[in-house]
């Protein structure tokens, strides 16, 4: 997913630049199931994805973001599956430098609230027209490279639990988005009331809510 930095109320594209960066987990968000109507599947029907989104704080590449100087952010959609060849599966194991073992998995799946304040090393790719900045692997933090201290605070939030705190601090976008879930829409799941734009929670830094093309 592309990354955005935001300048003067506005979201000019300011992309890091392309290689290895230090980065750490900030957010990880449960979006529901949605159908896949970009592709079709081995029966002819579209896929349904249980989503969630991940994003990262780079600290070396900084923007300016209401004066103050805040690290840009990374972000990635991935299908919410364990399975050995699921995206999210391939760079977990690339992020703990391990393979995971089936058995343990099948037993306790896999936890993604644990990724939060978990360092890593992104490798950043820019898109041909030099538009977009992607993820292109997680990788486990790099000896001998320091990275500083979290700067965003831990964002979490599940469709089990939905938490109104962190509801407040998602963009509009990302929240109309989640209410299209099937848990959402068939009535499993109650989300908490929109903030009143006086109520709104202050995040400091969501361009990359808002500006996800998908």
């Amino acid at each position: 997913m592309p990354l955005y930095a935001p300048t003067n109320g506005g979201f000019d594209r300011q992309l890091p630049e392309a290689g290895m960066h230090p980065a750490r987990c900030v957010v990880v968000l449960d979006l529901g199931t949605h159908t896949d109507k970009k592709y079709l599947n081995d029966k002819g029907k579209h896929p349904r994805r249980h989503l969630i989104q991940i994003q990262w704080e780079i600290p070396g590449s900084l923007m300016t973001y209401e004066g103050q100087e805040r690290p840009m952010m990374a972000t990635k959609r991935y299908t919410l599956s364990s399975n050995e060849k699921a995206t999210l599966r391939k760079d977990l194991e690339s992020w703990y430098a391990k393979k995971f073992d089936n058995k343990e998995i099948e037993a306790r799946g896999i936890d993604v609230e644990k990724l939060l304040g978990r360092p890593a090393t992104l490798n950043i790719g820019h898109s041909e027209d030099g538009k977009y900045a992607n993820v292109s692997s997680v990788n486990p933090p790099m000896k001998g490279v320091p990275i500083s201290g979290q700067v965003n605070p831990s964002r979490f939030f599940s469709l089990d639990e939905p938490s109104a705190k962190v509801w407040a601090t998602l963009s509009q976008k990302t929240r109309d988005f989640i209410r299209e879930s099937e848990e959402v829409a068939d009535g499993r799941v109650t989300l908490p009331n929109d903030p009143s734009d006086e109520d709104k929670a202050p995040v400091p830094f969501v361009a990359t809510d808002d500006s996800i093309p998908f």
